[in-house]
């Protein structure tokens, strides 16, 4: 049975960084394959794709994301949440 759901896109409420994203993927999914999978797809000229950050700790990684591809993601298998950055409140 394959996995046909995506995986949510949370968006800030305030202070949100415009086009950054977390993405955090699968605890058992690898990051650095999905990260050369990320590199190599087709670049369609509308889709801007920056990771800015690696993240151990989330297996994840933060990223500059612009266009379809932030749809892409959602509907990959390994990836578990996508949010969106903000500036924090102190």
């Amino acid at each position: 049975m394959s996995n046909t759901s995506s995986a949510p896109i949370f968006l800030a409420s305030h202070n949100a960084i415009p086009n950054k994203y977390l993405v955090r993927l699968n605890d058992d999914a690898d990051v650095s394959s999905h990260l050369n999978w990320l590199q190599q797809r087709p670049n369609d000229g509308l889709s801007k794709v920056e990771v800015t950050n690696k993240f151990k700790s989330i297996n994840g990684y933060g990223a500059e994301l612009g266009g379809p591809v932030l749809n892409e993601l959602a509907n990959r298998p390994e990836v578990k949440t996508i949010a969106q950055d903000r500036q924090a409140d102190w």
